[in-house]
């Protein structure tokens, strides 16, 4: 249960995410907040996410005692041999105006971290809102598209047989009927989205991506993260 509790709020985004590999969603109180989960929602190293998870003590310049609680806690899955990382999510801008009510919180949270074996972790948009994050968004989309289970092998099997092709030399090699494309190009969409097929999200999506089947051990893909210092 989260250590606090998000409350509907009329000056900021609120809501929730949901994160494929728990089959819940977590709440989030701003769109950074939310474009995160999304990113950690398309990410195979993840085991679990909790936000709010807990409540940091710590001591302000004056000398008096506050109590920080962190936005998330992400556990990741054993094969990815990542220490669990203790999450703020916070602009640039934020970070800038009050780094100084800040600080102490954060140093705070780090050894909390060490104590526990854990990494503690500042993003920012800077490392949330890339073209990762762009293709991330229009790919959960197509995770859910209903496909037919033989085209989808019959994809898989052409492009194992190719090497690194485009989607669309993959798409002339199965039909050379423009007509009949459409559905295609759908089912490969909901393969890349559901892992079976793979490619570098960290460029544009289009007809030009390439793509390779994936490989049967864990590939992870992680977005880039920043660390405190």
């Amino acid at each position: 249960m989260p250590a606090r509790q998000i409350p509907r709020n009329y000056r900021n985004v609120t809501g929730r995410v949901s994160i494929a590999c728990m089959g819940r969603s977590v709440a989030f109180e701003s769109t950074l907040e939310r474009d995160f989960y999304v990113l950690l929602d398309f990410d195979e190293s993840v085991r679990s996410v909790e936000e709010q998870p807990l409540q940091v003590t710590f001591t302000r310049l004056d000398g008096t005692k506050g109590i920080y609680t962190p936005d998330a806690l992400v556990h990741f899955v054993p094969e990815a041999r990542r220490a669990s990382e203790l999450v703020e999510i916070k602009t640039r801008q934020d970070l800038r105006e009050h780094w100084s009510d800040l600080r102490p919180r954060f140093a705070a949270a780090i050894a909390l971290c060490r104590d526990r074996g854990w990494k503690f972790r500042i993003h920012t948009e800077l490392g949330i809102r890339t073209q990762h994050l762009a293709n991330v968004k229009f790919l959960r989309r197509w995770r859910s598209h209903p496909i037919n289970d033989l085209e989808a092998q019959r994809i898989v099997n052409q492009a194992r047989s190719c090497v690194d092709p485009s989607i669309n030399e993959l798409l002339s090699s199965l039909t050379p009927w423009p007509g009949g494309q459409g559905a295609l190009a759908a089912t490969i969409w909901h393969l890349v989205a559901t892992r079976r097929l793979k490619t570098d999200l960290s460029l544009p999506l289009g007809p030009d991506t390439r793509l390779r089947v994936a490989a049967p051990q864990l590939d992870a893909e992680p977005h880039e993260r920043e660390v405190a210092v």
